[in-house]
């Protein structure tokens, strides 16, 4: 019942953000309104050099490439069946295009200048200069370069009118009647044409990667996380079974009733204190696991009562009043104990750490994949963040804590002998405590970055200006370095989808056993669209119009959600 309320919300969240994209889109007038798009293969433009150029034409090869596709798609387009968007003059109207642009096989030179453009804004320039050598000798003495860097990957046709859109938008429809079959292919190769992105989100020099090669790129970065979670693995669960190995080695004792055991004889307290620490210290040395379970920790808490020094020795005398034994037993106590709290204090942070260092990671290792636009590569890095992250967050603190030695294979689960074999009450107060403080430092961050970011922006212009504050007094020498004084960071929308999908996730996991997670989500999620809202008004810069693939991706995982809630909500509930 849960599972398909939240799948019948999603899925009108999705229909309402779609009336809204439309809504949008009519109201805003843009270059891709009246723009589709297809992809232009190798073959495609070969098969035009060896039939349609003339050589003795003194019009460009892509001049004559561009004229080619125009009265070639006007000519389609105007035989396809007639729409009436126009009314009935438009039908009679021949569609018209009214400009071509291609994307062309140049990420090596837009590379380069976008490097370039770096150097100029941070002044470096023996650095630019180095580079625009090495850009002359390329585009000097590698033809193999220019010819790349004049051969079109992809094609975007704008129209004159709605009518020429929409029959171009049914193009892969209308090509599969019998009675255009004959325009089934273009140029020797069948075209998929679509509605074009927006220019701010297109992603020019990605152009040219086939479906095949972002799909190789796909299962190489898909392994390249794997391993980073493996090594994330690795860091939390060393961290966490160190942490309740030193737990466990002091067990929790009664010391009103050893107190009271002892009383008046500190010196038998002392003695038998020594005992146990000299025979934990040789198991310690033979590899094996300590356990103090007698007097020595209350006694040294005690010890402590009466301010006595933690580097105080202490000594073990025979009948003749000889030291046999002398060492710092309530030191190693105090130690042990900082280091375990210290350690469990610090597993939070080192979740979040690594969280933050996968993110990054992710964007750049999505970066390589080379998808055509922003608002793709933006949704293939919320999907690597968000796994990283439910991953360390809901599952390794999980797994770490639990006890499955009595499962098969016994060698491989061995390893995982924590001290909870079922949700018991005493895993809400060590486990579930460090979800819970996790979940708040989540709901306290958007805030930091509010403030973090509002700071650095202010001093980084009361140090342009040198403490005086006006903007037109500055010690920038470039117009690019003066405006990256007062621009803001890139708006990070792909962290801000993966935490609120990280924040779902582990509410419908954990929510039924700690139900303050549920009111805990709808403030974080609410703190957060508060902020983000701030931080777009006066932090970041403005984000470029992206279409609703993003969005739409992020609520798909979001339906499957409730599979957590399903899985071990059950197990939650059947624990009594």
């Amino acid at each position: 019942m849960i599972y398909l309320f939240v799948h019948v919300t999603v899925e009108y969240i999705k229909s309402v953000q779609g009336n809204m994209f439309v809504d949008w889109d009519v109201k805003t007038v843009s270059a891709a309104d009246y723009t589709v798009e297809f992809r232009i293969e190798p073959e495609m433009y070969e098969h035009f050099q060896e039939k349609y150029l003339d050589e003795t034409n003194p019009i460009s090869e892509i001049g004559q490439f561009r004229t080619y596709v125009k009265d070639e798609m006007e000519s389609r387009l105007t035989e396809f069946p007639a729409l009436g968007i126009d009314g009935p003059e438009g039908d009679e109207m021949p569609v018209k295009i009214a400009v071509i642009t291609f994307a062309f096989f140049n990420f090596e030179i837009i590379h380069n200048l976008r490097k370039r453009g770096v150097y100029i804004a941070k002044e470096k320039w023996e650095k630019m200069e180095a580079l625009n050598t090495k850009m002359t000798d390329r585009l000097h003495n590698s033809q193999e370069l220019l010819d790349l860097m004049q051969t079109p990957v992809a094609c975007f046709m704008s129209l004159e009118t709605e009518e020429g859109k929409c029959r171009a938008d049914l193009y892969n429809e209308t090509v599969t009647m019998p009675d255009y079959i004959q325009y089934a292919t273009f140029l020797g190769s069948e075209i998929d044409v679509h509605q074009a992105s927006e220019p701010s989100d297109i992603i020019w020099e990605n152009r040219h990667f086939t479906p095949g090669q972002r799909f190789l790129r796909t299962m190489i970065v898909s392994f390249a996380i794997f391993l980073m979670l493996c090594v994330s693995f690795a860091l939390i669960f060393t961290a966490q079974k160190t942490s309740i190995a030193m737990k466990q080695k002091y067990p929790k004792q009664n010391c009103v009733e050893v107190g009271q055991e002892y009383s008046n004889r500190r010196s038998a307290w002392m003695r038998d204190s020594i005992n146990e620490y000299i025979v934990n210290s040789a198991i310690e040395e033979k590899g094996e696991v300590a356990l103090y379970t007698g007097p020595m920790q209350c006694f040294c808490n005690a010890e402590k009562k009466l301010r006595h020094k933690k580097s105080e020795y202490y000594e073990l005398k025979n009948d003749e009043g000889k030291v046999t034994y002398r060492e710092q037993i309530c030191l190693q106590y105090a130690l042990d104990k900082r280091n375990a709290k210290l350690l469990a204090l610090s597993i939070t942070v080192i979740i979040i750490v690594i969280n933050t260092v996968l993110k990054k990671m992710v964007v750049a290792l999505v970066g390589w994949i080379g998808e055509d636009t922003i608002s793709q590569q933006k949704g293939s890095v919320v999907k690597g963040a968000f796994l990283g992250q439910f991953f360390n967050t809901g599952f390794i603190i999980l797994i770490v804590n639990a006890n499955m030695k009595q499962h098969k294979p016994k060698e491989f689960w061995r390893l995982f002998n924590g001290p909870f074999s079922d949700y018991l009450p005493q895993w809400y107060l060590e486990v579930g405590v460090k979800i819970i403080t996790t979940y708040t430092v989540q709901g306290i961050m958007p805030y930091i970055n509010v403030v973090k970011e509002s700071v650095i922006l202010k001093l980084k212009g009361r140090a342009d200006t040198k403490g005086s504050g006006d903007p037109f007094r500055t010690s920038k020498r470039t117009i690019q370095t003066y405006k990256a004084v007062y621009l803001g960071k890139d708006m990070p929308i792909h962290f801000k989808y993966s935490d609120a999908l990280n924040i779902t996730f582990l509410a419908m996991l954990y929510g039924f056993g700690m139900p303050i997670m549920y009111p805990m989500a709808m403030v974080i999620v609410s703190n957060q669209r508060l902020c983000e809202r701030i931080q777009v008004a006066y932090n970041y810069r403005q984000p470029p119009a992206m279409d609703d693939s993003l969005s739409n991706s992020v609520l798909t995982i979001m339906k499957y959600a409730p599979i957590m809630l399903l899985f071990n909500g059950y197990w939650l509930m059947d624990n009594q």
